[in-house]
This record gives C-alpha cells, structure tokens and sequence, in this order.
C-alpha cells in the first residue's frame, strides 16, 4: 500500500490515483489497527495562493473524490466542499474558477477567511425556497 504525501493539481495526476493503492487505515499509539472511512490528499500548491488548503477527499465506501478546502475562521478548522470530481465535466479548470470566487467573496486583503463560505450557501439556499 502506497501513501500519497502531496498530489499535482492537474486531472491526469487525479486519473491516476489507483483506488486499491490508497491505505485507509493506520496504526495509533496504543498499536491498534485504526479504520478510516476517507482519506484527504493535499494538493501542491504555493502557500501565498487562494489554492491553499485545497485537497481531494477520497470515500472508501463509494470511492467517490471529492475538492474540499480546508480552513481557518474564528479560531476554528472548517471545511467547505467545492464539488465531485467527474473526469471531463468537473476537474481542475472549474475548481480553481470556483474556489476563485469563493476566496475573493469570503477573504480580506491578508487572505484571512472573514466569512464562512458554508453559512453564505446555506443562506442563499433558505431565501431560494
């Protein structure tokens, strides 16, 4: 079993991600044998980029990836999900045009997360019903 430390942020570096390659379990500190339902790969992107923090969940259960940023507000670790990879409709390209958008809508100038991008959906979701 191979671990992945960082991915390329292109959709070939995404295709070749072999499912029975990837290790969803570890060993803790009491030596137990520990099951994961999902594994992030960070993607390797410039630490000053709007890209950072961005990295692709994996689902054992149905093997489904996943673009999540992972981020800091309030003094608190959230995530937000920017949407599943499907090779040749949603890759890359929409990700960073997306992320893009969010970042510009939801940062300051220092590129400190001022608004959290889940409640802004959450919101825009209860006024379309």
């Amino acid at each position: 079993m191979k671990t992945l430390t960082k991915l390329k942020l292109t959709d070939t570096a995404i295709d070749k991600i072999k499912f029975d390659d990837l290790e969803f379990s570890y060993i803790n500190k009491d030596g137990k044998n520990i099951f994961r339902d999902r594994i992030y790969i960070p993607f390797d992107v410039p630490k000053k980029s709007f890209l950072k923090g961005l990295n692709l969940c994996i689902h054992k259960s149905s093997g489904s990836m996943i673009f999540i940023v992972m981020f800091w507000y309030q003094k608190k670790s959230k995530v937000y999900s920017i949407g599943k990879y499907i090779p040749g409709s949603f890759g890359i390209r929409q990700v960073e045009e997306k992320l893009h958008q969010v970042h510009k809508a939801h940062t300051n100038d220092k590129g400190h997360w001022i608004k959290n991008p889940n409640e802004t959906e959450a919101k825009e979701r209860a006024e379309k019903e």
